[in-house]
């Protein structure tokens, strides 16, 4: 009986190999075949384009240098989301860049969304899977929710945030919004126990909303210290 399953182990392992390397050995052969040759080299060569050209911005790593942390702690205010109301380039693949224009507040969603408050049914928070990282906006977990499901959901999703972030957008935006339903999706990582070294998250324990926005009525607009707090990231730094 022993012999048996030995014998089934081992030739599940054969086969297993055998698989594995008949993909790499398509995976040598495709690409160097007529039909596949011009399609395979300009994804490459746009990728070695996409690493001196594209506009990354991500708040939760250039604020984990140090820095950058002090600077946002001396001054008592940091970036809720990305630049503001900025072209982003969110990937590239290979089969062409993701791009979108970031709202008011940094965010992926549409601008006028921060018009009227009072009509937002979701917010979303979460890392890359909640933005919608190297998807076009309508495949993103918001844009599907606003278009197949008629929720207007705001997306406060940033690539690299984590349980700090949500904490800091949570006390800034969630109680002054007040939605039906507020979405966090967390993965793994997003739970780092060093997270309360953050500067999120100690700029959470003592919130001050004016420094971040101001609201007429329904309508939240950037306030004048953060709109100045970012251009001076953006003076100093050369970010983009």
């Amino acid at each position: 009986m022993k012999k048996k399953n030995i014998y089934k182990i081992f030739l599940s392992l054969f086969f297993c190999s055998i698989i594995y390397i008949c993909l790499i050995i398509v995976d040598i052969i495709l690409p160097r075949l007529p039909q596949f040759q011009k399609s395979y080299f300009e994804a490459h060569s746009s990728k070695k384009k996409l690493k001196t050209n594209i506009n990354y911005f991500w708040p939760t790593m250039y604020f984990a240098i140090s820095k950058n942390r002090d600077f946002s702690i001396k001054n008592n205010i940091i970036l809720p989301g990305s630049l503001l109301n900025t072209e982003r380039n969110l990937c590239d693949e290979g089969d062409g860049k993701v791009t979108f224009k970031s709202d008011r507040f940094g965010f992926r969603n549409q601008d006028d969304y921060w018009n009227d408050i009072s009509k937002i049914d979701i917010i979303l928070l979460g890392d890359s899977y909640a933005q919608g990282v190297c998807v076009e906006s309508d495949y993103s977990i918001s844009g599907i929710l606003n278009k197949k499901k008629n929720f207007k959901t705001l997306n406060l999703g940033i690539s690299g945030n984590s349980t700090s972030n949500y904490i800091f957008l949570t006390k800034l935006f969630t109680q002054t919004i007040k939605p039906k339903y507020l979405i966090v999706l967390l993965y793994a990582n997003d739970n780092n126990i060093y997270d309360i070294y953050s500067p999120y998250y100690i700029l959470s324990k003592n919130l001050k909303k004016k420094d971040y926005f101001i609201i007429n009525k329904n309508k939240i607009s950037p306030s004048e210290k953060l709109i100045k707090f970012e251009n001076s990231l953006v003076k100093t730094d050369k970010i983009k």
